[in-house]
């Protein structure tokens, strides 16, 4: 490969990574995703006695937890799809450790 087919490649790789952490933020602070009808009215379930998790909550905290693991590695390398499937598995572990796993839909 040419330096200046590498460069574009490094910049495709970049873009796309930025545009991966825009979509992270952006599900932390905005929930599901356009369209979602996410009014916060699941946020701070399962606590004070409640023993469920909303739908919602629940995407919102995989999403959190996703986030926290591109930043723990300066949003380089590893593979945002993973990184997902990997914070859902903490946010099941979690949930299922405090009681609180039994969510309507996943």
């Amino acid at each position: 490969m040419k330096p200046e087919e590498l460069v574009v490649v490094g910049v495709a790789a970049a873009a796309a990574m930025t545009l991966t952490v825009l979509g992270y933020v952006a599900r932390v602070m905005f929930g599901a995703g356009a369209g979602s009808n996410n009014t916060g009215a699941g946020r701070g379930a399962g606590r004070n006695g409640d023993e469920s998790v909303t739908p919602a909550r629940r995407h919102e905290m995989i999403a959190e937890y996703a986030y926290r693991r591109a930043a723990g590695r300066g949003f380089v390398d590893g593979d945002p799809f993973q990184d997902w499937l990997e914070a859902e598995r903490e946010v099941e572990a979690e949930l299922e450790e405090n009681g609180r796993g039994n969510t309507a839909a996943h």
